[in-house]
């Protein structure tokens, strides 16, 4: 057992407990080795830089003797020299020092730091500091400075999460209060400040317990407001991408007249149409057999495979004025139930086509293909179609299995110009799908 002291200064416990370490029988110490020891026990204890400063200077002296304990012995003139403290101050940094446990006073009968030599002139003792207690707790140094450092980890994990969850806050608020103004509820900005206040800036200590939590409620809260409002409180599904640009008009086939309601707009989707498909993308075509197939899965065929015309199929495509009464809205709702779950009426013809408009990017079809069914069949029947079509994609998903409608925006393109072309009665197959709907 090293003594803590020779009666020259007053004795401490922690000097006692710290005499208690011993180095492994014939190690041999290097000074990088305790320089590694002092470097995780300032981290470990997080020591002030008056006692980092002193104990670094001491450990700098350690001269790597084969002895069983690491003495120093450098005078106060040469650690006032090198760390430029006044006596004083050096006599505080080793009791702080002392108490905590990193060092040993080995005192002279005088009182001086020196070193004992024998006749030869060989060191075989000194008179100083005992380093031993810094080097041989080394491994309680690494483990309380892993322990620091995974706490430093989850208490910027949390403050991250804060921050996110803020963030993302402040944006839906700001978002919703803009888009929806008729959504956005002071309450909402009241709880936000109110959480602003409660949130303490980035530091060592963890946040308060239900702070992540409670920005996280009213992130869900806003956002969840947000979503409904987008959606006009109803849930909407999409299938398909719209990647169709931003910039282009969304062409409903109708214009208002000056009594201000909307009357079918025949010439101008006619030149929209031309002028469109210059700059159409390449776009996969839909086959006219995978339609013959889809049409077939619905009993639309004669035998031999031919789509089966109803009486006067074979002429062109008539004007919306002169469309059949089987082609009124409520035969579309009855029809395709499925598109009536998208929170867009269909209680008026211009109706049916702004729905008809709304549906189309959701298959996928580009606005081209819009473009060209207005053209050909007029802008009521294009809708028709879409809406035929979407109907037709639900009940290919839901059935199940392998799809038969791989491609709907080609799908559709293929769909439209068969009505064009008379091959296909648009108003009989709807009738039709009413009467399989209805089971009449």
């Amino acid at each position: 057992m090293q003594l803590a002291s020779s009666g020259g200064r007053r004795l401490r416990h922690a000097a006692l407990v710290a005499g208690q370490h011993a180095l492994d029988s014939g190690r041999i110490v290097t000074r990088k080795e305790l320089s590694a020891a002092y470097r995780l026990a300032q981290e470990a204890l997080g020591l002030r830089p008056t006692l980092r400063l002193v104990l670094s200077e001491l450990v700098a002296n350690w001269g790597e003797q084969p002895w069983e304990r690491l003495l120093v012995w450098p005078s106060n003139e040469h650690l006032i020299l090198r760390t430029g403290l006044s006596e004083r101050a050096l006599r505080v940094a080793f009791r702080a020092l002392t108490d905590l446990g990193l060092i040993v006073p080995k005192d002279s009968p005088n009182g001086k730091r020196y070193a004992v030599r024998d006749a030869a002139g060989t060191t075989v003792d000194a008179f100083g500091f005992d380093l031993t207690p810094l080097y041989a707790q080394r491994e309680s140094w690494a483990g309380r400075v892993a322990e620091l450092k995974a706490e430093r980890q989850r208490i910027k994990r949390a403050f991250d999460e804060i921050t996110i969850a803020r963030r993302a806050t402040e944006e839906a608020i700001d978002a919703l209060h803009e888009t929806y103004p008729q959504m956005w509820r002071p309450e909402m900005e009241q709880e936000y400040d109110a959480l602003l206040a409660r949130t303490p800036r980035r530091g060592t200590a963890m946040p308060p317990v239900g702070l992540l939590d409670a920005w996280s409620t009213l992130r869900c809260t806003v956002e969840r407001s947000f979503f409904h409002a987008g959606n006009g409180g109803t849930t909407c599904r999409h299938n398909k991408d719209n990647n169709d640009s931003s910039s282009e008009t969304c062409y409903s086939g109708f214009r208002k007249n000056e009594g201000g309601e909307a009357v079918p707009d025949g010439g101008s989707s006619a030149s929209a149409g031309s002028s469109g498909s210059q700059d159409e993308p390449p776009e996969h075509e839909v086959q006219e057999h995978e339609v013959r197939e889809t049409m077939t899965a619905a009993g639309r065929t004669e035998p031999g495979g031919r789509v089966r015309p109803s009486p006067g199929a074979a002429a062109q495509a008539e004007p919306v004025g002169g469309l059949a009464a089987d082609l009124v809205p409520a035969a579309i709702r009855e029809a395709c139930p499925a598109t009536m779950t998208y929170g867009r009426p269909a209680r008026t013809p211009a109706e049916v086509v702004a729905l008809g408009a709304f549906l189309r990017p959701m298959l996928g079809a580009n606005e081209t293909v819009w473009t060209e069914a207005v053209a050909s069949i007029g802008p009521l029947r294009a809708a028709v179609a879409v809406i035929y079509v979407t109907q037709l994609y639900e009940d290919d998903l839901n059935r199940g299995g392998d799809s038969r409608i791989r491609n709907p925006g080609g799908y559709l393109r293929a769909f439209v110009r068969m009505v064009a072309s008379g091959k296909i009665d648009l108003a009989a197959d709807l009738l039709a799908m009413r009467r399989r709907r209805m089971g009449t």
